[in-house]
């Protein structure tokens, strides 16, 4: 349907609601009206087999098949079978069925794909002939979805054998010669293949990490490995974990890059997992690979923002002991913030950032505290700021004030006009009756009076104007 029909079968739905509303005005349950209006019963004349699916529906005068996932034809459609011959259409499951010529997925036929005699469902959408194994597209990843043409609604599991091919979980599959992970084949000795954890995994030979949908060799040997828990694994030397980081190149696509962390051990019956990131092994303690200098394992402890953690002697924000620090009067500001103090100091993150103060006020859990003498922005002071009149234009906002100097962060915007002031985004735009400013920069020739935040094409512009495009504050293009 196009856009001015569903409009109007919308309006004529509704309006019926409304008749039937001021026909019986003292029916209690309004509810069981709409849902017994959107059922399948207003629209088919029944299931063609309801044991088996509740999807395959007769048409009204039952000369038509028709599917409609779940029945919920309001809201998932209703779509023709075209084609299916009524006397022998017969249901296999949910999603599948057949007549005496044709094969069907959905509404779609698949007998051009799928082999008509040797047909069967492996599991869900997961079949096989006696030729091939065959996944459903919204299975695979986009690339191996990206091959088919739009009409066809399987992909060959290429060198799949399909007399012997199993699922084993949700993840992985087999057959009688390869593994498969998300339907890829992996490049793994067949008969020595085992599970370490969900992104490591061994043969005879190697250790292999996972990198999206392909698990890769590394260069420790497979023999003698052994997993600790769901993240780590060791051999008689060494304690390894899977290590991972995500880049976005120029044209928008993510590269992903996987590696086996380690670090030496002696005796593997001292690990202790204290949480993703910090183990205690050798009465030593790690944040990943880094060793907190001179920790006492027997102490350390994380605190309820696991960045920080202590024992007697030292505090430690990411491996980094703080500087002048007395551990017994040590306390975050927050259960989760970034900024701390002792009796003698205040800090953010690792940083000692000024003098202890009774008065302390964090705007925001990461970014602004205020106290008797001082405003910091991330551990920066605010210069020439009136504390006492200083709040955010917006809560958690980037932008505050005074009363007389706007500031971003720790920036101070010149020239803002205060009674026209209003903050667009509270991370990055502020405008008045005279000008918009992205971060505490002046925007160059921007219109505030209809300047705002777009979401039209964001890839190629985020803001506008009625004469100009922008992106990130620069002109990108004229209306």
């Amino acid at each position: 349907m196009d856009f001015w029909t569903c409009i109007f079968v919308l309006f004529a739905f509704f309006a019926v609601l409304q008749l039937l509303n001021s026909l019986f005005p003292t029916l209690k349950n309004k509810s069981t009206l709409f849902n017994f209006l959107v059922s399948p019963s207003m629209v088919f004349s029944g299931p063609v087999d309801s044991e088996r699916s509740d999807s395959y529906y007769y048409s009204v005068n039952k000369k038509q098949i028709r599917f409609s996932p779940m029945g919920n034809w309001f809201s998932l459609g209703n779509s023709l079978v075209e084609g299916a011959d009524i006397d022998s259409f017969e249901v296999i499951a949910r999603n599948f069925a057949k007549d005496k010529y044709q094969l069907y997925y959905g509404c779609h036929v698949i007998s051009g794909q799928v082999d008509y005699d040797s047909f069967e469902i492996i599991e869900h959408d997961v079949i096989r002939d006696k030729y091939h194994v065959f996944i459903h597209k919204h299975s695979v990843s986009f690339a191996m979805a990206s091959q088919l043409r739009p009409e066809q609604q399987f992909i060959i599991l290429g060198g799949a054998d399909p007399a012997t091919f199993v699922l084993m979980n949700d993840f992985w599959a087999k057959d009688c010669n390869h593994h498969y992970y998300n339907f890829v084949r992996q490049n793994i000795g067949y008969d020595t293949f085992s599970h370490l954890t969900e992104s490591i995994v061994k043969d005879q030979h190697s250790v292999f990490i996972k990198c999206d949908d392909t698990f890769n060799r590394t260069a420790v040997s497979g023999v003698g490995v052994k997993a600790f828990d769901e993240r780590y694994i060791y051999d008689d030397n060494h304690l390894y974990w899977h290590q991972g980081k995500y880049e976005q190149d120029i044209d928008g696509s993510f590269n992903t890059t996987t590696w086996l962390e380690c670090v030496p051990y002696k005796d593997i019956n001292t690990l202790k997992v204290l949480d993703d990131d910090y183990f205690i092994i050798d009465s030593k303690v790690y944040l990943g690979a880094e060793e907190l200098p001179n920790a006492k394992a027997n102490e350390f402890e994380l605190l309820s923002n696991f960045a920080f953690g202590c024992d007697s002697q030292q505090v430690f924000y990411l491996a980094k002991p703080l500087e002048k620090v007395v551990p017994e009067h040590f306390t975050l500001l927050s259960p989760s913030g970034n900024y701390s103090s002792d009796k003698n100091h205040l800090y953010f993150k690792q940083q000692l950032i000024g003098p202890y103060s009774d008065e302390r006020v964090e705007l925001s859990n990461n970014d602004f505290l205020k106290t008797t003498d001082a405003v910091y922005y991330q551990g920066t002071q605010l210069e020439s700021v009136d504390v006492q009149e200083f709040a955010l234009l917006e809560r958690f906002a980037m932008y505050g004030c005074d009363g007389k100097t706007v500031y971003f962060g720790h920036h101070k915007i010149h020239g803002v006009d205060l009674d026209s002031m209003e903050v667009v985004n509270r991370d990055k735009l502020l405008k008045d009756a005279d000008a918009v400013y992205w971060h505490e920069k002046k925007v160059l020739g921007a219109d505030p009076k209809t300047f705002t935040i777009s979401h039209r094409d964001y890839d190629k512009y985020d803001c506008e104007d009625d004469y100009y495009f922008y992106k990130e504050a620069e002109r990108v293009g004229k209306k």
